[in-house]
């Protein structure tokens, strides 16, 4: 009976060791991620790294550390026969191509007018393209 006794305190403070040494864990990695967070650097935009500044002269006052180029999603308007008004044919992904300069690429439709322009029987459809071909 004794040695149960022992043994069920034994686990006991095993047990407290445990989770103290949980919660000791949690702390140093919520420690970790603060100090990650203080030595992060978030650009105010999405875009590409087109120039690395001196570190010798970024130490020295607030000079930029980095330029960056903000790439947008160029844009074209294109227009619709008025068959293909309010109708399923128009598709969500429509693939743009030039035969001649031999490339393809998918758009994104972005917007579709509203009405149908009377004299041309057409509406306008404006497409995202992407960044890259």
């Amino acid at each position: 009976m004794d040695e149960a006794e022992t043994a069920k305190y034994t686990c006991q403070y095993e047990l407290l060791d445990a989770n103290e040494e949980k919660r000791l864990s949690k702390a140093t990695s919520e420690r970790a991620k603060a100090i990650l967070e203080l030595k992060s650097i978030v650009a105010p935009l999405s875009g590409v790294v087109v120039e690395r500044c001196s570190p010798a002269a970024s130490s020295r006052g607030r000079r930029p550390i980095l330029r960056l180029a903000q790439i947008d999603h160029p844009g074209v308007s294109v227009h619709r026969a008025r068959r293909l008004f309010g109708g399923s044919k128009l598709a969500s992904r429509p693939k743009l191509s030039r035969s001649a300069a031999g490339w393809h690429m998918g758009a994104k439709v972005t917007g579709v007018d509203r009405v149908i322009d009377a004299a041309s029987g057409t509406f306008g459809v404006r497409l995202a393209l992407p960044t890259t071909i």
